[in-house]
């Protein structure tokens, strides 16, 4: 179903010499075209002295029980964008 929604979670990050954590906050819109649901969301890190992105990911679902994913992210403050694909199984 179309909407907006609120975001709010904790972050960890794993480095080589030290481990950050923070708290995540913020909104996101949730649509779908066909068998495609599309989300787009905006954040703010309080990890890795705070950081800012914005992220769309879209899935195509095969049957109730399995779909396809992929996203991409801009982070700002010299973060890495970041590209994920995957698999949703329901069960």
């Amino acid at each position: 179903e179309d909407g907006f929604y609120a975001l709010g979670g904790v972050s960890r990050y794993n480095g080589a010499f030290d481990n950050k954590s923070g708290a995540i906050l913020g909104a996101g819109y949730r649509t779908q075209f066909d068998r495609f649901p599309i989300n787009i969301t905006a954040n703010y890190d309080t990890a890795l002295d705070g950081f800012f992105s914005v992220a769309a990911n879209a899935q195509y679902h095969f049957n109730n029980k399995l779909a396809i994913e992929a996203g991409y992210r801009i982070n700002s403050n010299d973060i890495d964008n970041e590209f994920g694909l995957g698999i949703r199984i329901a069960f």
